[in-house]
């Protein structure tokens, strides 16, 4: 998306879009923390089939994520333009973009470790081609809507992109694993 935002619009909408895209990472920060953790437990539980406590470790680690992500993304939106002011006044502009990107980043949290589970469980190949749906989409929506509605428009294609790929993942571990890697407790 920064990528095509260069070459579709201004250097001033691209930096306001990276700065957005910045703040919106945070949302997403415990899953840097939390998947690497649980990552050989998650190898280890499946080689040993032990499902259910598979199940537990995969739950729990998806709800913090959540939880996590959830109150940064109330604290941006609660926050409203003043993170974004610190860079300076134009910044503000990339408000809405940056909510957009939020969005995404907590669709992904909701998916859970999914992806990781794919990688740990021998279905590389499904979590690449997730990932590389999610890709397609992402450039394709990023032609449509950039522009038309610059920097928010690359964000949207990026959190409609996001939750393609979380949503392949996701369903590629309930299919192949019977696992939930998602928030949702279905039990």
């Amino acid at each position: 998306d920064i990528l095509m935002l260069g070459w579709m619009k201004s250097d001033a909408e691209v930096g306001i879009y990276n700065v957005a895209a910045r703040f919106s990472d945070f949302t997403a920060f415990s899953l840097l923390i939390i998947t690497p953790i649980i990552a050989p437990s998650i190898s280890r539980l499946f080689s040993l089939n032990e499902k259910v406590k598979l199940q537990k470790l995969v739950s729990k680690a998806a709800r913090a994520n959540f939880i996590f992500a959830f109150v940064i993304t109330a604290l941006l939106l609660i926050m409203g333009k003043v993170p974004l002011k610190i860079f300076g006044n134009e910044f503000t502009d990339g408000y809405y973009c940056m909510l957009l990107l939020c969005g995404g980043q907590l669709l992904t949290t909701f998916a859970g470790p999914a992806g990781n589970i794919l990688l740990m469980t021998g279905f590389e190949k499904l979590a690449f081609y997730s990932g590389l749906a999610g890709m397609v989409i992402n450039i394709g929506l990023n032609f449509l809507w950039i522009p038309l509605y610059g920097i928010n428009g690359a964000a949207a294609a990026t959190a409609c992109s996001l939750f393609v790929w979380n949503g392949l993942q996701t369903y590629f571990v309930f299919r192949k694993l019977k696992i939930n890697p998602t928030v949702i407790n279905f039990n």
